[in-house]
């Protein structure tokens, strides 16, 4: 015969354990869901408003706290660029500060990103940079913004 306090100790530790677990489960669903986690593909339109680059996203969400990358599939002469970014989610409004992967094969851009749902639960808004052009003896400075 099995001693009662076997069971009663082998049910406490299950227990807690199971808990333990679904806690963590939970805790991990919870912690990477939100409107801006997952994957989705992203449009950047040029100025006349084409479709000048086709890129991958790829982001977590935990609360407010959004990271991810973005990965250039097309043009596929760019398809080697990538970008990391990270922001806050705040009244619905992703504003994020996005940077080069690897400043090796891509070249040195930062800049911002603010993207919110629109009225069919797509997300839209811009990249926002500064490009800084040589012009004689002094520099010119240009915001550049692209609509997504």
């Amino acid at each position: 015969m099995i001693d009662p306090t076997v069971l009663v100790g082998a049910g406490v530790v299950g227990g807690v354990a199971l808990t333990l677990v679904v806690r963590g489960v939970f805790g991990l669903a919870r912690g990477r869901g939100g409107a801006f986690a997952g994957r989705w593909e992203q449009l950047a339109h040029d100025a006349r408003g084409g479709v000048r680059a086709h890129d991958m996203v790829a982001s977590r969400q935990s609360g407010s706290q959004v990271s991810g990358t973005i990965r250039r599939q097309e043009p596929l002469i760019e398809n080697y660029k990538s970008w990391r970014f990270q922001g806050r989610v705040t009244n619905g409004l992703l504003s994020a500060t996005y940077w080069s992967d690897d400043p090796g094969r891509t070249p040195q851009v930062h800049g911002s990103l603010y993207l919110a749902p629109d009225a069919e639960g797509r997300l839209v808004g811009t990249l926002s940079t500064r490009q800084l052009t040589q012009h004689g003896d002094g520099f010119l400075d240009s915001a550049l913004e692209t609509r997504l």
